[in-house]
């Protein structure tokens, strides 16, 4: 149906039916997709972070130090 060298107006395409989509969801059951969405991931990203360990003062200043880049030149 697109053919060769139409990948931008078959993504065009799919942006607008995603659109459609989630407005009438939104409309039509109340459901708010990007609000669904980015509850889940922002949920997903505290709890990734909760479960991390938290690195003690002395470990970061390793991690700095192991990092450090003294011979960085300057580019325009």
């Amino acid at each position: 149906m697109y053919g060769e060298g139409n990948s931008a107006k078959m993504v065009k395409d799919i942006i607008n039916s995603t659109t459609q989509i989630s407005e009438g969801l939104t409309e039509g059951l109340g459901i708010d997709m990007k609000a669904l969405i980015s509850g889940i991931v922002g949920g997903k990203m505290v709890m990734n972070h909760e479960h991390s360990e938290p690195k003690g003062i002395n470990e970061v200043k390793n991690i700095i130090e192991t990092n450090k880049t003294d011979n960085i030149t300057p580019t325009e």
